[in-house]
């Protein structure tokens, strides 16, 4: 079963891009896709173009120390953690751990298992632990976050210190769209969470149209 999160309106175009996508040609990655799709909580994973989105990203930035807020069934930290190079390190934050064993299990038939880090907690909880470290501060090229919405500024505020200048910040379902009709959505808590990171000046906001909308915010001071 493919998932076809997105807010293009045609059916038929929406399937020709989850088609044309890298990811579609990983076996590992589509066989974790179709796992989840048969899971209740199945909408929470992302799309395979925003997987491929997410590495292009690691790709770019040269990326060699990634945080993910919130894991699920492990599918986009798989795609990061496959563009990402030998010697580097991605730090998987959730708090269910039988989402988190079955992520293992596909990082390990992936063979990218050494590159991930398990933290097992409130994600708070882990960047304030990672804070305090000072070699961790301004360290890390890419941070994506995937988790509870109403903590998502809280997420942002913290994790900005740990970024590097020009580092990457990733926020998903930052639409305010609905994904069955891709009209719009007065959803005020995403509107509101857009214009308060847009006002803050040690970053700048881009707004991509992928999937349920990644909020692209990369660290200028």
């Amino acid at each position: 079963m493919m998932n076809l999160k997105s807010l293009l309106k045609s059916a038929k175009l929406a399937t020709f891009v989850h088609h044309q996508c890298e990811s579609e040609s990983i076996e590992v990655l589509k066989e974790l896709s179709s796992f989840t799709a048969s899971m209740p909580n199945a909408q929470m994973q992302i799309s395979a173009d925003q997987g491929d989105f997410l590495s292009f990203l690691v790709r770019i930035l040269s990326a060699k120390k990634i945080i993910e807020i919130g894991t699920f069934t492990g599918y986009s930290s798989l795609c990061m953690a496959l563009a990402l190079p030998d010697d580097a390190k991605l730090i998987a934050c959730d708090i269910n751990d039988d989402w988190m064993k079955i992520a293992i299990k596909f990082w390990k038939k992936a063979k990218v298992d050494h590159k991930i880090s398990v933290k097992l907690a409130p994600a708070l909880e882990t960047i304030e632990l990672l804070s305090k470290d000072v070699d961790n501060l301004s360290s890390f090229d890419l941070a994506f976050i995937d988790a509870d919405k109403l903590n998502n500024y809280n997420y942002y505020n913290n994790l900005l210190p740990l970024i590097k200048l020009n580092g990457v910040i990733v926020l998903d379902n930052a639409l305010p769209g609905d994904h069955k009709t891709g009209e719009f959505k007065n959803d005020k808590n995403r509107i509101e969470l857009i214009e308060k990171i847009k006002q803050d000046n040690r970053s700048i906001t881009n707004l991509f149209t992928i999937g349920a909308g990644f909020l692209v915010i990369t660290k200028i001071k």
